[in-house]
């Protein structure tokens, strides 16, 4: 798990590709995560990296915000105009996580955890040395997959 920083972190300003969808959310920690599931990478396109965020998103104007309830442990929201992936919460009491490139700024964050390694392709690495967290250490007691 991330670390959290000592201090607060300032609210930062995100927003979807077509800017229907502008927000506000307050990063927990400057250590971004690459989720390596199939779903995700298949939500993104790519690989998932995102922030943990406190939950406490705050949307200027909601009628392009799509919620969809992804399993019965997370909902994963999106624009409905353009599809960019804005954020996916989990239903056991962790946070909000918010795609890194969501944000505005962006620089200051580093790349420090990577969750369901066992999932990830064999067709690219990451250089950075990370934690690495296997599928049955991510579930265990807290959710089912």
């Amino acid at each position: 798990m991330p670390v959290r920083e000592a201090a607060p972190l300032p609210v930062r300003q995100a927003g979807c590709l077509c800017g229907a969808l502008r927000f506000t959310a307050t990063p927990l920690t400057r250590g971004m995560a690459a989720c390596h599931c199939a779903k995700c990478r298949r939500w993104t396109g790519g690989i998932n990296l995102a922030v943990e965020c406190k939950d406490d998103l705050a949307f200027e104007d909601r009628s392009a915000l799509g919620v969809w309830v992804a399993a019965e442990w997370i909902e994963r929201g999106f624009c409905t105009r353009c599809s960019s992936p804005l954020f996916y919460r989990l239903f056991d009491g962790r946070n909000v996580c918010v795609p890194v490139y969501a944000f505005d700024t962006h620089d200051d964050f580093v790349l420090e955890t990577e969750y369901l390694v066992d999932e990830q392709p064999g067709h690219y690495t990451f250089a950075n040395v990370t934690h690495r967290v296997a599928s049955a250490e991510f579930f265990a007691g807290k959710i089912e997959k």
